[in-house]
């Protein structure tokens, strides 16, 4: 059930990202990186999306643990296999506004369904965690911090118009994301109160 909750998730997340790059126009995080760099060097998206989240694998396996990577490299292996299907549809004629509102309400769906299976999209999510774990960031404004970064440097590839549009994506995402972290909230309450008695208390 995990894995085709993985999978919807990733395929949602997918067909995000296919209609932010044929808009040109990128968000935060590594997505957002994979986005401007793809638009840079002209490779495809899931190509430069599995280069950029190397580093950051990396780093995770020796400082977050062996569970947390696999499970996130799992989705982001699937999400690059998709990403590369995705990738070969024609492109749609709409306006970047549209791509720009559509595009970024379904990465914000699938990356909340993504959280509800306990996973992740690795790069500067592994960092905010790490700096967190390690200096006590609060990891909200460390993720916000890294996202301004990542926007601003899509100047270099899309512009000005180009990074406003980014901006305006990072922004949606996370409205979307808040509508569903009850139901995230919840999800992982669940899961805590079923595995809870499979650890009894000591007398």
């Amino acid at each position: 059930m995990n894995a085709i909750k993985l999978f919807a998730s990733c395929l949602v997340m997918g067909f995000g990202i296919l209609v932010l790059h044929q808009s040109h126009v990128g968000t935060g995080g590594t997505i957002g990186l994979a986005l401007s760099t793809s638009y840079w060097l002209d490779f495809p998206f899931y190509l430069t999306y599995i280069l950029i989240n190397v580093p950051f694998f990396l780093l995770s396996f020796f400082a977050m643990g062996r569970s947390f990577t696999l499970s996130s490299l799992a989705a982001i292996l699937l999400l690059s296999a998709i990403s590369s299907v995705t990738g070969t549809i024609p492109a749609l004629d709409t306006p970047v506004w549209f791509g720009t509102v559509f595009g970024s309400v379904l990465c914000g769906i699938g990356m909340s369904l993504l959280f509800m299976c306990k996973s992740s999209l690795g790069g500067t999510t592994i960092l905010v965690l790490l700096l967190q774990k390690t200096y006590g960031w609060n990891p909200g404004i460390a993720m916000f911090s890294l996202d301004v970064l990542v926007v601003l440097s899509s100047w270099y590839t899309i512009g000005w118009e180009g990074m406003i549009y980014s901006a305006v994506s990072v922004a949606i995402i996370s409205f979307v994301v808040n509508l569903y972290k009850n139901k995230i909230a919840k999800r992982l309450t669940q899961e805590k109160e079923i595995q809870a008695p499979l650890h009894p208390r000591e007398a």
